[in-house]
């Protein structure tokens, strides 16, 4: 019952998507899921933890389905694991852990939750990590419908990068509310490697 089964959207990689054959109604009524990556049986340990960024939806068919944001987690090898955690039980009877499944991460940026969203005021950071040291950067920030708004771009030499957009456009237009979308494109020189994501 607590199998991962990844299903493919389309949104890969940045977003990968779980089914589990438990009643998205029903669960709703009694517990909650949680996507575990790298757990392990230490609760005091900082290793092992929550998902940085998912969330629990209802598939078509009635079962769950766990959403995950991949962005904001470590590139590489990681053991996931689904979690259930039933309400109105003693706390050592309310989790339930399903079997351990492989997964490798293969984006080559990891955001910081912080750049998920946007201060009007202070404008948007987006600041990530990258698996190498040298590595160039470029982020279109775009409009919900596509259109160009403005590009970010740089470049690293210690493997991070945090840049500040202030939300003015190239035509000198400010962005006041909303949302926008990102593209990011990276390219890591020392091992020739690139890619492009959408963004946070």
């Amino acid at each position: 019952m607590l199998a991962l089964r990844q299903i493919f959207t389309g949104n890969e990689p940045e977003t990968i998507t779980f089914q589990l054959p438990i009643a998205y109604d029903a669960l709703t009524n009694f517990g909650d899921l949680h996507l575990y990556i790298d757990p392990t049986n230490n609760d005091d340990s900082d290793l092992g933890c929550n998902a940085m960024d998912m969330k629990c939806e209802r598939a078509g068919n009635g079962d769950c389905l766990l959403v995950w944001s991949t962005l904001y987690e470590s590139p590489g090898r990681h053991a996931l694991q689904a979690g259930l955690m039933l309400d109105g039980l003693p706390p050592d009877k309310q989790d339930f852990d399903g079997p351990l499944l492989p997964f490798t991460i293969t984006n080559l940026v990891q955001f910081s939750l912080g750049s998920a969203d946007y201060d009007v005021e202070l404008g948007a950071r987006f600041h990530a990590r990258l698996p190498e040291a040298n590595g160039a950067y470029s982020i279109e920030c775009l409009t919900t419908n596509g259109a160009h708004l403005a590009t970010l771009s740089g470049s690293t030499t210690n493997g991070e990068f945090n840049v500040i957009w202030n939300l003015v456009d190239d035509h000198g237009h400010r962005l006041n509310g909303g949302t926008f979308n990102s593209i990011v494109h990276v390219t890591l020189p020392d091992s020739g490697r690139t890619q492009t994501l959408r963004g946070p």
